[in-house]
């Protein structure tokens, strides 16, 4: 038996580590249903009306903010980079990096903010420097907020490296090599960013609850996760050597292994045509291969998640 000490002193005031307590004291019993108490749930109608309503919200505004400003300069960095438009038009180039520097102030507010949290974390922890960050990183929001804002710090530090050595202009050629890699960084920052704001929405009662169904889920699938990767991976190497070597068939799906699994994601949601087996080394162990990689899939899977 462990016994745990809630400190009851004070429990009313802002800094206050009652609350705190009881979470980590319910998580670690599995039971929950102290936060039905009259007396707890009017203490946490207290604190959130008094001191952490108006935080939540100005964090809220400030991360839309960051949101918005980020989309913006996504979408503007193109003109900026393009020299025909700028040089006729310097406005646009002066506009373009408006949503850059409100994006990177409002980074360093996000980033400092996360600094005063950890900090604090390595004061409480036991355990050091790691053990502070595995606590910290282990509550998925914190994680999604150092991957945002790592993401972010990447797209305009490659943009700095960019600009410096003179290879910001690399818009000449066509399809892949007309981007440069913040471009490909932003286009990473963006989900992340967007995802991160849906933490806001654990504020409703309505919202909230569909938010912490989500978080469930991802966190409840991982071990099926792990589980349908190897099966994938499996699959996807019978499926490369299949098809790579073919002289009669066109190899799109197949000129790379990472093509292969693009090809065997869309054969586990339906997209293929028998036609395609035709095309590999030997028809017989391609059919066989399909039957079983879609049995695999589609149906031993799909009834591990019921």
């Amino acid at each position: 038996v462990t016994a745990r000490l809630v400190p009851l002193r004070g429990i009313a005031h802002h800094d206050s580590k009652f609350l705190e307590s009881l979470v980590k004291s319910a998580s670690a019993t599995k039971l929950y249903h102290v936060f039905e108490n009259e007396v707890v749930v009017s203490l946490i109608k207290f604190k959130w009306e008094s001191y952490v309503k108006n935080m939540f919200r100005k964090h809220m505004f400030l991360d839309f903010a960051m949101v918005a400003s980020l989309t913006l300069d996504a979408l503007l960095h193109r003109s900026v980079l393009d020299l025909e438009v700028t040089e006729k038009n310097p406005f646009v180039k002066a506009l373009g990096y408006v949503p850059m520097c409100a994006t990177l102030s409002l980074w360093v507010f996000f980033v400092t903010h996360e600094y005063k949290q950890y900090k604090t974390n390595i004061t409480e922890s036991r355990h050091g420097f790691m053990g502070a960050f595995r606590s910290h990183v282990s509550d998925i929001w914190n994680l999604l907020d150092c991957l945002s804002l790592g993401s972010i710090f990447v797209t305009y530090g490659l943009r700095g490296t960019e600009a410096l050595f003179g290879s910001a202009n690399v818009l000449q050629g066509d399809g892949v090599s007309s981007y440069t890699l913040s471009t490909s960084a932003m286009a990473v920052a963006l989900p992340f960013a967007y995802i991160n704001t849906l933490y806001y929405m654990q504020g409703s009662p309505t919202s909230g609850e569909l938010v912490r169904m989500i978080v469930g889920i991802i966190v409840g699938v991982k071990d099926f996760i792990i589980i349908l990767g190897v099966c994938m991976i499996g699959f996807t190497a019978s499926f490369f050597i299949l098809f790579e070597r073919n002289t009669n068939f066109d190899g799109i799906q197949h000129r790379s292994p990472l093509m292969s699994i693009l090809y065997s994601w869309t054969v586990m949601l339906a997209g293929f045509t028998p036609d395609e087996i035709e095309g590999s080394t030997n028809f017989f162990i391609a059919a066989l291969l399909f039957v079983a990689f879609t049995y695999s899939i589609n149906i031993v899977m799909l009834n591990l998640l019921i």
